[in-house]
């Protein structure tokens, strides 16, 4: 349990900062070879195996909720807000509300596997498991100069409210500090006689994702000009009498039934355009309907296809899928007041 519990918490902090994706990629190999240490056989999917695999994936896919860099959802639900509702929410915003959610999710959702997968108290021998996974060695030239690299833009992303209050509107945004921080990268030696990053590297980027991104913002810029958004206001202004938080609690139950079955890029893609015309329609602040939608994008625990980590995950061999989708209904279940109730209540406090 303890084990369980302690890949989770590490890898939802990863997935703060690097892709959930990524994330996923770097921590399943470890938890395969704490597997193998524990003489636990290939495609036992029971008890713990099972839960360090879904564990792992789910952690992922919370810890990418924290920040606006945590998932490729995020920062397109951000850039798609910001041209249809006409708010902007930066890095110290969005990691303002989504810190605490990350914080609650992570033991909930260690709880639900725990019962799902029936996971037992067993002697487990933590020598053997370190022997396992092997020593880590020490680190590269390129390790060291790469880590202040990365701090020094968290910290900028942290900063830039303050900062922007001094200049110019515009002048700094959180996109100007992530490219900054990437062009200092081709610059930076690695100590062995090249950059830390070059080119062929850089270009290996998931550029279908970085489409999809264009294609939604092209999507929001087009519902704008073709006076669809006028209409969706018009057309949802039933709406008005409804309560806000009803209104809140149906669309994002909405839209975790969609991300359950398509990618949560085009649920993002496609559903944030809608949230503005609801918001035009009803005047409820934007933040309390586009936050829990764009978060909800990325709610899908059910299915291998829902999420990226869901997908590696099941490539293990280690996840029953009756077991998946019961432990992923009821993250369902609990996701949806969870989502629109932390930002609700949030929203007072934060201004």
């Amino acid at each position: 349990a303890a084990m369980l519990f302690a890949f989770m918490i590490a890898t939802a902090i990863i997935s703060m900062i690097v892709s959930n994706t990524a994330t996923t990629l770097i921590m399943m190999p470890i938890a395969l070879a704490v597997l193998h240490a524990a003489r636990i056989e290939p495609g036992e999917t029971g008890g713990f195996a099972g839960a360090l695999a879904m564990g792992i994936a789910f952690a992922a896919s919370i810890g990418g909720l924290a920040t606006l860099v945590g998932s490729p959802t995020n920062a397109i639900a951000a850039g798609i807000i910001e041209r249809t509702v006409g708010l902007r929410i930066d890095f110290l915003t969005w990691a303002s509300f989504g810190v605490p959610l990350v914080l609650i999710c992570i033991p909930l959702c260690w709880f639900i596997l725990m019962k799902v997968q029936r996971v037992q108290p067993t002697d487990f021998d933590a020598a053997t498991a370190m022997a396992g996974i092997g020593e880590a060695g020490p680190w590269t030239s390129a390790e060291k100069r790469l880590v202040p690299v990365i701090a020094a833009v968290v910290a900028a992303w942290i900063a830039l409210p303050l900062v922007n209050e001094l200049l110019p509107k515009d002048v700094l945004v959180d996109g100007t500090v992530a490219i900054l921080g990437a062009l200092l990268l081709f610059v930076l030696p690695d100590g062995n006689g090249r950059a830390i990053l070059t080119w062929p590297e850089a270009n290996r980027a998931p550029w279908d994702v970085i489409m999809l991104f264009g294609g939604g913002l092209a999507l929001a810029a087009g519902i704008g000009e073709s006076g669809l958004a006028e209409w969706l206001g018009v057309a949802l202004q039933p709406l008005k009498s409804v309560h806000p938080l009803v209104v809140a609690l149906v669309l994002v139950a909405l839209v975790v039934l969609i991300t359950e079955f398509a990618s949560n890029v085009a649920a993002a893609s496609g559903i944030i355009p809608v949230v503005a015309g609801i918001i035009a329609a009803t005047g409820i602040d934007p933040i309390l309907l586009a936050l829990p939608a764009a978060w909800a994008a990325s709610w899908g625990f059910m299915l291998p296809s829902g999420t990226g980590p869901n997908a590696i995950a099941w490539a293990t061999g280690h996840i029953a899928l009756p077991r998946m989708l019961k432990a992923g209904l009821l993250l369902d279940l609990a996701g949806v007041p969870l989502l629109v109730g932390t930002v609700w209540l949030l929203r007072p406090l934060l201004g």
